[in-house]
């Protein structure tokens, strides 16, 4: 008997810690399933959110595209928060207006002189809708004449902006002949996807992010002014003189490094790396 009752108390036991097992199991189970529902519950809301924001997005951008004052106030506000943030941060701003042609040179300072040993200037008009092409054909003669006839001018170029559009030209003591512009401007088929700056003071690197409003063909682009006007218009801390390299990427994953020396000149099926003589 006594063999009986022990194993008879055996099977009592693993009954016993068979249904507390049975019971733990279930409770981590339901603690699982709780933990899931809440887990779905939230992301079921985290996606309700997305949804409602989105639908602000869509119904607010409605009200900007279609009616023109909540437009003109919008774009007030948001370039003032931009020019006080350039200002704070001491870096160029464009116009918020567009119709407007700059000229900007790169020069080189007297070495009598304390500051920089290259420096950069530049200035605004805003253009009659009438007179695009005369305005830019002036401008270009002008700083053309400025540029061969002044020893310590490096560079001119005159950037037009007109509507969304950029026509972007560069000059330099020798210059060859301009092709003539025309309207409507031809769409350049090739994009740069990486733009990197590199200097030999810099430990790090700037990517240039060039307007999609600038490829348009004949429009030259990434010369020495080019650059440096880029870079006086964006807010990170950086050295420049003829020591840079900056290597491009295209659309078509080419990868090619372009100096002070070189600048691209754009084509509507193409872009060629030209030489400054």
């Amino acid at each position: 008997m006594g063999a009986i009752e022990f194993f008879k108390n055996s099977i009592i036991m693993n009954i016993e810690k068979t249904k507390e097992r049975t019971t733990e199991i279930k409770s981590i189970a339901i603690n699982k399933i709780q933990k899931y529902e809440l887990d779905v519950k939230a992301f079921e809301w985290f996606l309700f959110c997305i949804n409602q924001s989105n639908k602000v997005v869509i119904y607010f951008d409605h009200i900007y595209e279609t009616n023109p004052k909540v437009q003109k106030v919008t774009d007030h506000f948001i370039y003032f928060f931009r020019y006080v943030y350039s200002a704070i941060s001491n870096q160029k701003i464009e116009p918020m207006k567009t119709n407007w042609i700059c000229t900007s040179v790169l020069m080189k300072r007297n070495t009598n002189l304390v500051g920089e040993e290259i420096y950069f200037n530049d200035t605004y008009e805003y253009m009659n809708t009438n007179e695009f092409m005369d305005t830019l054909k002036e401008s270009c003669g002008d700083i053309s004449s400025i540029v061969a006839s002044t020893d310590n001018i490096l560079e001119g170029m005159v950037t037009m902006k007109m509507g969304d559009q950029y026509i972007n030209r560069i000059f330099f003591n020798k210059n060859e002949a301009k092709v003539e512009t025309e309207l409507p401007l031809v769409p350049s088929k090739h994009r740069f996807i990486s733009v990197k700056y590199t200097h030999p003071n810099m430990d790090e690197p700037i990517f240039i992010d060039i307007d999609k409003e600038y490829y348009y063909a004949n429009n030259e682009i990434l010369s020495p002014l080019f650059i440096k006007r880029y870079l006086e218009y964006q807010p990170l801390v950086y050295d420049f003189n003829m020591d840079y390299e900056v290597e491009i990427i295209d659309n078509d994953i080419n990868n090619y490094k372009i100096t002070s020396k070189q600048y691209i000149l754009l084509a509507d099926s193409t872009y060629v790396i030209k030489n400054i003589e």
